[in-house]
């Protein structure tokens, strides 16, 4: 009985000491290599989980990572001492489980600058390990212990540090190496999960979150991978708040819960506003007038995307300043751009205390395109918000009837269905009164140019074909525009005492200044504008100003008479004798001898 009890308790004890572990001891280097740098030290600068070497996220007050005087590699992060004792710090924002100790290479641009190094169990609350230390002036290691429970580092400039009398006085950090031990796991333990695939980041205030393409792996003890997408749960957004936001997404199996982060951006779609402090996913830093970079940063709000290149800053998270100092400089710009099958049609800005924005008018860019680039003129432009509209449609289309007449200006060259199209070839006369206007038949819409139309079917449909935009322009005396023109406004767009006349849905006629108004992308005729009809052969119509319709063109005339044939008139009404070179009314009939 003692034997079996002796074995029982000896299979006890290996049993325990297979599934008991020694914890692993392992590392991570932080070498700032894979974050933004800047030049702005006077902000505060986040370095996320995904910008770092290593997976651990930062926090740098009043410096930033860097390329100034590196220790190692391309980049240092560097904090700074100021003249009127603004002290900076860099400082941990992941938590580092079994954390024993960490170590870094230093370097102070004068030994003033004394080391204050902490710990913390939680992020936000800071135990001293080491108070007042100097530090040389040439790259060296220190080495500091972690007590129990430490899950955070900060190393900052010393409260003992003496400021400087003029500048400032620099604090470099590099490759920094954390130790720390991480505990052994059975086979099957869950150990980590990880996220891939194609998922939506950019949502509009007000939308249905979605995680669509989103795809969560978890990792076990032995190495195994499983994708465990359909059991993970996901939270830490709000479709309702605007701004930038972390989503979490965590699986729990054995009572073991695993999570990963990644960011969304909530906003108003097409619409930036630069004065509160979001970056709309461009982890764009903070910069002033003394850092003025050309790095491109990509701005995203619901379907509009912009992209900020040449010289330009975000100054304090408050305004976006373009930059052209000199004729050599490389204009601050920005581009804006919608998906391939969207069009841009209104861009509206506000403006700070300067705008030379080019191809702007009372801040607005008006047009038709999918992607629009703007820069600052000479000098600067302040812009304060960008309010971006645009179309989902590739067609314009306007409801009427079939054998209506009417006008059409478009900013892009479209193929029209249900009508057939015709520019203004002049206008005849009956002494000096304009009697009919002769239409000669388009075959399609060019951007910018007016048309009369007639329809052929109760909708007339215009459609796309890629031109860009181009601005509304006028064709002997008729003029298109984009805007609706209300009444009483008509002196802006023709001379005061030019006659107006408008295309009813039957015939052109006269019409008032103060009574008439014109609906958006249409045409109307300044009629002394249009020249006087010389006969040439067109493919049209005659239409008169009483509604009557003939057809025009060498088909349309009746055979020239002989000499002498019938009482002659002339188009002024004038009597003559004889057939004349041109148009000749005999007879009520228009007679063309060449």
């Amino acid at each position: 009985m003692k034997q079996k009890l002796l074995k029982l308790m000896l299979l006890l004890a290996v049993g325990m000491m297979g599934v008991s572990a020694r914890a692993d001891v392992k590392t991570k280097t932080e070498g700032f290599e894979s974050a933004t740098t800047g030049t702005n030290y006077q902000g505060t600068v986040t370095v996320n989980e995904s910008q770092s070497d290593c997976g651990i996220g930062w926090e740098i007050y009043y410096g930033t990572v860097s390329t100034n005087a590196v220790i190692a590699g391309s980049n240092s992060a560097q904090m700074r001492l100021y003249t009127n004792g603004t002290k900076g710090y860099l400082q941990t924002t992941t938590a580092i489980d079994g954390l024993t100790k960490f170590s870094f290479k230093a370097a102070v641009s004068n030994t003033n600058v004394k080391a204050d190094i902490y710990y913390s169990t939680d992020g936000e609350n800071w135990v001293s390990i080491k108070s007042g230390e100097t530090y040389t002036t040439s790259a060296t290691k220190y080495e500091y212990n972690i007590p129990d429970g430490g899950k955070y580092v900060k190393i900052a400039v010393g409260s003992t540090s003496t400021a400087p009398s003029s500048k400032n006085y620099t604090f470099r950090v590099d490759d920094v190496v954390f130790t720390y031990e991480e505990a052994a796991v059975p086979d099957d333990a869950l150990v980590s999960i990880a996220l891939s695939g194609t998922y939506p980041t950019s949502f509009i205030l007000g939308d249905s979150f979605s995680s669509t393409g989103l795809i969560v792996t978890a990792t076990y003890g032995n190495g195994d991978e499983a994708d465990v997408t359909a059991s993970a749960t996901i939270s830490g957004y709000d479709m309702n708040t605007r701004g930038t936001q972390t989503v979490t997404v965590s699986y729990t199996e054995d009572d073991i819960t695993k999570s990963a982060t990644y960011e969304i951006g909530v906003y108003e779609d097409g619409v930036f506003d630069f004065t509160d402090g979001a970056d709309y996913g461009s982890s764009c830093p903070s910069g002033n007038s003394s850092s003025i970079g050309t790095t491109e940063y990509t701005w995203t709000a619901g379907n509009v995307t912009i992209v900020t290149a040449g010289r330009h800053i975000w100054d304090n998270k408050t305004c976006l300043k373009l930059y052209k100092e000199t004729a050599s400089d490389a204009a601050g710009n920005i581009t804006v751009s919608v998906p391939v099958s969207y069009f841009i049609t209104e861009i509206e800005f506000t403006m700070g205390d300067k705008n030379t924005l080019v191809g702007i008018t009372d801040e607005k860019w008006i047009g038709y395109a999918n992607s629009v680039t703007i820069a600052t003129g000479t000098d600067r432009s302040d812009i304060k918000t960008i309010t971006v509209t645009y179309t989902n449609t590739n067609t314009y289309t306007r409801s009427t009837a079939s054998g209506n007449y009417g006008t059409l200006c478009l900013p892009y060259d479209a193929t029209v269905e249900g009508a057939t199209l015709y520019t203004i070839a002049g206008k005849e006369l009956t002494g000096s009164e304009v009697t009919a206007l002769v239409l000669a038949e388009a075959a399609s819409v060019e951007a910018g140019k007016p048309y009369i139309f007639k329809a052929t079917a109760d909708d007339v449909v215009a459609t796309f074909t890629g031109t860009v935009y181009t601005a509304a322009g006028a064709v002997n005396g008729l003029y298109g525009t984009y805007a609706a023109i209300a009444a009483n406004t008509w002196d802006t767009y023709i001379a005061a005492g030019e006659d107006l006349y408008l295309m009813t849905t039957s015939k052109v006629q006269a019409a008032d200044k103060e009574t008439s108004s014109l609906a958006a992308n249409r045409a109307y005729i300044a009629m002394s504008e249009v020249s006087v009809y010389t006969g040439s052969e067109v493919k049209g119509i005659r239409l008169g100003f009483d509604g009557t319709e003939t057809p025009t063109g060498i088909n349309g005339l009746t055979p020239a008479l002989s000499k002498g044939e019938g009482v002659i008139y002339n188009l002024n009404g004038q009597r003559v004798n004889s057939l004349q070179r041109g148009i000749n009314i005999v007879g009520g009939k228009k007679i063309l001898v060449k």
